[in-house]
């Protein structure tokens, strides 16, 4: 709360770092204190958000910046604290903290700041002082004062012991995958811009129309039971089979302490009655340093993400089937800027896919279950 002569601002963050439990119970809390508290009634109270751009952001890209921040404070924090094994403990309470985020309404607030995520600590002040100041109509502090300010919160450390939460928030790894920060409707709605496909059209719409797109997209890369397979059906026990390779490579990436992108093309845009994929290829590090992946065919031949599936009855798994039989089709001949081929599920209608070009995203390797 910030007083100014006879003016109170109580202020109201919504969170897209470590702690984000907003919900509209609380906004309605903090405005039914501002008109109800006795104590708040000789000053004239304003109600601010500050609110970051959480659902601007693809959520992969989300929770990689603030696992990075909650690494980067190291044990500088009562509760939450890096877990640094395939696990990433840190990373499954924050993303419970994301996915439960819940949008301030304007009308419960006075006025609202805005700030995005991949902002710099410095960025974000300034924006939250110069707002506070146009709307106050405070006299601006100095960029000695600012600077002071930060260097104070940089410098803070903590005076509680440590408190491990009783439960865990994550499971147990499964398999590897790349966390892609893409922005699936705005990368599907720029293919079929480009593209006469009435039936795509048609899909999309209806996903976005019932909330069908996948809001946590992944691209699979080594699951444990290829791996437990390639092991039993391997003659020479001591030397890793190719899935053993890849699934230790994706351990050594997700387990370490700085962050290694990936980057990757779209190739196809491909869909029955039943699902919609982005097909994928060309896999490789964003910038040098960090290992090649080197990807069984298997694997190479289905990478792809889920764009959706149009109920809940519909496995995302299907989308694998999808992007085989396309591929499949393309290597047979069918070279076009289109195509269609046989079912892969019985009722699921004929696969048809679109070739695209110039569109490209990125992703870390991270555990998942």
């Amino acid at each position: 709360m910030v007083y100014a002569d006879r003016c109170a601002v109580v202020l109201m963050f919504t969170s897209a770092d470590s702690r984000n439990n907003h919900i509209d119970k609380h906004y309605i809390e903090l405005r039914d204190l501002t008109l109800n508290d006795k104590s708040l009634k000789p000053f004239n109270v304003r109600l601010v958000g500050i609110v970051w751009d959480v659902e601007a952001q693809p959520y992969h890209r989300l929770l990689r910046i603030c696992s990075e921040r909650v690494v980067e404070r190291g044990d500088n924090h009562q509760t939450l604290r890096p877990d640094l094994t395939i696990e990433a403990e840190h990373e499954a309470v924050v993303g419970q903290f994301l996915r439960n985020w819940t949008a301030p309404d304007p009308q419960l607030f006075d006025e609202l700041i805005s700030v995005q995520v991949e902002e710099s600590p410095r960025e974000v002040l300034v924006k939250i002082v110069d707002g506070l100041v146009a709307y106050l109509g405070l006299t601006r502090p100095s960029d000695a004062d600012i600077d002071s300010a930060l260097g104070k919160a940089a410098d803070y450390k903590v005076t509680t012991p440590y408190h491990a939460p009783a439960v865990r928030a994550g499971k147990a790894i499964r398999y590897f995958g790349v966390a892609p920060e893409i922005n699936l409707p705005a990368t599907v709605e720029t293919i079929l811009s480009a593209h006469e496909a009435p039936s795509a059209t048609t899909l999309f719409k209806h996903l976005k129309a019932v909330d069908r797109v996948t809001a946590k997209p992944h691209i699979t890369l080594a699951h444990e039971k290829h791996v437990a397979e390639e092991r039993d059906s391997h003659p020479d026990k001591d030397t890793p089979g190719l899935f053993e390779t890849l699934w230790n490579t994706c351990k050594s990436l997700a387990e370490s302490t700085s962050t290694a992108l990936y980057e990757f093309d779209v190739t196809l845009l491909v869909w029955d009655d039943r699902v919609m994929a982005l097909a994928l290829d060309h896999l490789h590090p964003k910038q040098a340093g960090p290992a090649e992946i080197v990807l069984p065919e298997e694997v190479a031949l289905y990478l792809h993400v889920t764009v959706g599936t149009k109920n809940e009855e519909t496995l995302a798994f299907e989308s694998r089937g999808i992007v085989r039989i396309a591929r499949e089709a393309i290597a047979a001949g069918q070279d076009g800027e289109h195509g269609e081929a046989g079912q892969a599920v019985e009722g699921g209608g004929k696969v048809r896919w679109l070739r695209v070009q110039g569109v490209s995203s990125e992703g870390r390797v991270r555990g998942m279950f």
